[in-house]
């Protein structure tokens, strides 16, 4: 099953983090039925719908938005669906926040080092904004100590390379 995920920029749900995959398709005279399931992580909601697409085409983001805010959707029956669905954004979530250490571990490092020597830590800190990804995965209790686990381990790895 091919997942796709992405991060909605459209109101009003911006921000609502998606997965979604086509469970079967159907001829139709117009196009193609795409049975589709979907997973909303923001506001835990799943659903499957139906959306009409081009032959050869895959369900877009905007197809899942409408049936989202339409709310021309069922309630996903199979659980197992939309725990992958679940586990899919999950990983993507986790990919961003490892991408993003390594892109930026001089910085965050020092932010680190600045938070433990005066306790404090700025408002737009790069610690903050991986903090933005981390609770993606693991929730606003477990992000700052997911931020430090990942710098810690981008950073020993970093030694051991160079």
């Amino acid at each position: 099953m091919h997942i796709s995920t992405f991060h909605s920029i459209k109101d009003p749900l911006v921000g609502h983090r998606f997965a979604y995959c086509t469970l079967a398709e159907d001829p139709s005279p117009d196009g193609v039925l795409a049975h589709v399931a979907f997973f909303n992580a923001t506001t835990m909601t799943s659903g499957a719908g139906t959306v009409l697409i081009k032959q050869g085409e895959m369900p877009s983001s905007d197809d899942i938005l409408d049936l989202y805010r339409e709310r021309t959707f069922t309630k996903l029956e199979k659980d197992e669906v939309a725990e992958e669905l679940s586990l899919a954004l999950d990983t993507e979530a986790r990919k961003r926040a490892t991408g993003f250490t390594r892109a930026n571990l001089n910085e965050l490092c020092t932010d680190i080092v600045g938070w433990q020597d005066k306790g404090l830590l700025a408002p737009n800190s790069s610690i903050i904004r991986l903090r933005t990804i981390c609770i993606d995965y693991v929730g606003k209790d477990e992000a700052l100590q997911e931020v430090e686990r990942l710098v810690s381990l981008e950073a020993m790895k970093y030694v051991i390379k160079n």
